[in-house]
């Protein structure tokens, strides 16, 4: 797969990627699991990963490696699933989210960090609406592989996503195709699609820790593929694969540190994870954050977004290709 373009937000802190961190010993950190959305703890056994019992050592014990072993799902969805939800049934879970709170319990040096999956109004809601500037994103990274997928469809889809010339560098086919990822649609000859950003909000935290000094890491479990989140037993959906075969992605999850409030995210690929899920696609890939604060930024190897909500401080552009 081809590195794009690479851009990353800051918000008075650095991001840097595919990170090395030493750990804190996992008996000096202590996960808590909150909010009104039920969690799932995926283990790694013999390689491969599986539910098990959310204990606080279980946890304590999936996500003090970095190695990609195992992660916590929040916002797992009993029964049924998020990924299933339509757009209005994720707008009815109202304020409900799933956490994490970490306590580093090193005598304050590191706040407490929580983590939370994503609801409607994180995405939709107000002038800090997420999903005007994820879409941004997806285009700076991947513009290219998505109108080269767009155009292997048939023709009358192609018109229905795409309804001017110009791929998605037109305003309007941004407008048009952002719905449909975001609201959902019926496209011509193909079926319905209930919307990504649901899918987007049950975020698999794969690791958690201090680093020397202060400061914090963590990473999300993830796919090597966005076309992995899509379902190929739905007509629409199927047809939707060949377009993000090429683009990489993580999940998101809502970052509460140090008084501010953050979105994390990474377009790219992520680095192997060296687990094989049941399903054979699901958290091969870690995408890693580190927020920490830094007078420079290093190149990131994957696109990392943070959004403080209250504003967006700074903004700095970087590039890269890469065969």
């Amino acid at each position: 797969m081809m590195v794009k373009p690479l851009k990353t937000l800051l918000v008075g802190a650095s991001v840097l990627a595919g990170a090395t961190v030493l750990a804190t010993p996992a008996s000096a950190i202590t996960f808590t699991t909150g909010g009104t959305r039920p969690v799932e703890l995926f283990c790694a056994v013999g390689g491969v990963t599986s539910t098990c019992p959310a204990t606080p050592s279980a946890i304590a014990n999936e996500l003090s490696t970095t190695s990609g072993s195992g992660n916590l799902e929040l916002n797992q969805v009993v029964p049924g699933d998020i990924d299933d939800m339509t757009l209005g049934e994720f707008q009815a879970q109202g304020a409900n989210a799933a956490s994490l709170t970490v306590d580093f319990e090193d005598g304050g040096s590191t706040e407490d960090v929580v983590f939370e999956s994503l609801t409607f109004d994180d995405w939709f809601t107000g002038p800090n609406a997420l999903a005007p500037i994820w879409f941004a994103g997806l285009l700076d990274a991947y513009q290219s592989e998505l109108d080269t997928g767009i155009a292997t469809l048939p023709a009358a889809a192609q018109a229905a996503l795409l309804p001017n010339a110009g791929g998605l560098g037109d305003a309007l086919n941004q407008t048009v195709f952002s719905a449909l990822l975001f609201q959902g649609g019926t496209v011509p000859g193909l079926g319905t699609f209930n919307g990504i950003a649901q899918r987007l909000s049950d975020p698999n935290i794969a690791y958690v820790q201090q680093k020397p000094g202060g400061g914090f890491a963590f990473g999300l479990a993830g796919f090597d593929s966005a076309s992995n989140l899509l379902d190929p037993d739905n007509d629409l959906e199927a047809a939707l694969i060949p377009i993000f075969a090429n683009v990489a992605f993580s999940e998101v999850v809502k970052v509460i540190a140090n008084g501010e409030t953050s979105y994390a995210y990474s377009f790219g690929p992520g680095r192997d994870s060296g687990v094989v899920a049941d399903d054979g696609v699901s958290h091969t890939k870690t995408f890693d954050f580190d927020p920490s604060p830094s007078e420079s930024v290093p190149e990131p190897a994957t696109l990392l977004g943070l959004l403080a909500v209250g504003g967006l401080f700074a903004a700095s552009k970087r590039k890269a290709n890469a065969a």
